[in-house]
């Protein structure tokens, strides 16, 4: 049944499948209060198009500018996994939380104060999307999300894994474009976009490149795509203008290890020589292999020493190293076997100038690892 003003009501199902009338008064609507009696429902609403779609089915002058400040009450309620970043402990996240990596930091910055704000830059031009790529558990997430901290711009937050339709990307860019300035991450980003030639996820591959190079205006939208597997992603969204700033995160070199170790360490009493000894011998080893090795040292230390106040020495180092051994390695011997195309040297040259000293390296013991 229509509102006075012609309006027809928005209906959503909820989980048991029964219609929920969201919008039935145009008269008495209030945005606000979407996000507080309909929180849920709304945001699967938002996720799956129905929402988008009911707006441009009303046609309506009135509801238009109704609704025009209708984005300072999506804040409160668009926290979905999907699209909105509000977890505590990303609030204010910034570079000053990630030990090492100064370099990447510094490539970051520079592209966010380019694209952000820029008002040298004619509306027809968008800005040159980000893609971070390398072994998992380097920190390009927390890179890519403390970059939007240190813009000082809306962060909103999507993952391939969970993105299963093209409107759902529609979607995704919307929201973003309603934030601007907004700083757009899309983790898992190679989920999305194989290679069309696969017939896999082809119809969300096109519609992320139609959103990148679309007639919409993505003047103060920086998008940052995340992957593991740079390899999988269809050359398409490489060209220029797309990805086309390819930033290597591959594991930590000596002096980001230093730093890295240095941060777990902290508030915790260990003799001088640990830091230096544990730097020279985690080659390849992750940011979170590092924070493994710390955590292995600490219970080694623990069992050994039943103090509240614990002392890691290089026993204790040399101990945890027996144990474990750097996840990457599993990576590196996917990238091989996976023999990727002859244009991975064109488009990811650091990744593969790492995998050459990967090989060049004399791994022993760590054969049944791999195997």
């Amino acid at each position: 049944m229509n509102s006075s003003f012609g309006v027809k009501p928005l209906i959503i199902k909820n989980e048991e499948g029964r219609s929920l009338y969201i919008i039935h008064d145009f008269d008495d609507f209030d945005p606000s209060d979407l996000g507080f009696y309909y929180g849920n429902h709304v945001k699967r609403a938002i996720v799956t198009g129905e929402f988008e779609k009911w707006l441009l089915e009303q046609n309506q002058d009135k509801l238009v500018s109704h609704l025009k400040n209708f984005g300072s009450n999506v804040y409160d309620y668009l926290n979905s996994i999907y699209f909105w970043l509000k977890q505590p402990e990303y609030k204010n996240f910034s570079f000053k939380d990630i030990a090492g990596y100064e370099s990447h930091k510094n490539i970051l910055i520079n592209e966010s104060k380019t694209w952000l704000g820029s008002s040298f830059l004619p509306k027809h031009f968008s800005p040159e999307s980000i893609l971070l790529y390398g072994p998992p558990g380097t920190g390009k997430t927390r890179l890519a999300l403390a970059t939007g901290g240190e813009n000082n711009s809306i962060c909103l937050y999507g993952s391939g894994a969970s993105i299963n339709k093209s409107e759902m990307v529609s979607s995704l860019f919307r929201v973003a474009r309603n934030f601007k300035p907004s700083t757009l991450i899309i983790d898992e980003i190679d989920g999305l976009v194989k290679p069309r030639e696969s017939g896999l996820n082809s119809d969300l591959a096109s519609a992320l490149i139609s959103e990148l190079d679309g007639l919409e205006n993505n003047n103060n939208l920086l998008t940052i795509g995340v992957t593991n597997f740079p390899w999988n992603i269809d050359n398409a969204l490489l060209r220029s203008g797309r990805f086309s700033k390819r930033i290597y995160v591959g594991t930590p070199k000596e002096i980001d290890r230093k730093k890295i170790i240095e941060a777990y360490l902290k508030g915790i009493k260990y003799s001088k020589s640990i830091v230096s000894f544990l730097v020279k011998s985690t080659e390849f080893f992750s940011c979170a292999d590092l924070k493994q090795l710390v955590a292995t040292m600490i219970r080694e230390a623990y069992r050994d020493q039943q103090k509240k106040e614990l002392i890691i020495t290089q026993k204790y180092a040399k101990q945890a190293l027996e144990l474990m051994k750097p996840t990457t390695l599993l990576w590196f011997e996917k990238l091989k076997s996976t023999d990727p195309p002859k244009e991975a040297e064109h488009y990811f040259p650091e990744m593969i100038k790492e995998l050459k000293e990967y090989e060049k390296k004399d791994l022993k013991g760590l054969t049944g690892l791999i195997s």
